[in-house]
């Protein structure tokens, strides 16, 4: 738990640092939100490759233990949704799957309520 945490940790401040740029040069909300419905209906091109390169970093049902496998990259270039599909592709296979976005931490740190069980 101490090195998820650490690993949480770290990744928080790596994103901080990285919002903190992005907020300086953010375009307005209704522009983001018209971008947001055009990716939402466009094909991710290679991405099921990607989804089977994760899965062979992963070592997907080799192994018993806890794997991490950090996905880094700019901005924008399919990093959430290349979890998310692996994440919905794999869910069955556990107990209680649970996906969290970047937000994560914020929204505890603000004490909000977080549906886990």
């Amino acid at each position: 738990a101490d090195f998820v945490e650490k690993i949480a940790t770290e990744v928080e401040i790596t994103l901080n640092k990285l919002e903190t740029e992005e907020k300086k040069k953010r375009i307005s909300k209704g522009e983001a939100e018209k971008k947001q419905e055009i990716t939402n209906t466009l094909p991710f091109f290679g991405i099921k490759q990607r989804v089977q390169q994760l899965k062979d970093k992963l070592k997907m049902n080799r192994f018993e233990e806890t794997r991490v496998v950090g996905v880094v990259g700019m901005k924008g270039i399919g990093k959430t949704k290349l979890a998310e599909m692996l994440f919905e592709e794999k869910k069955c296979e556990f107990e209680r799957p649970i996906f969290f976005k970047n937000d994560f931490r914020r929204r505890v740190e603000k004490g909000q309520k977080l549906d886990l069980l």
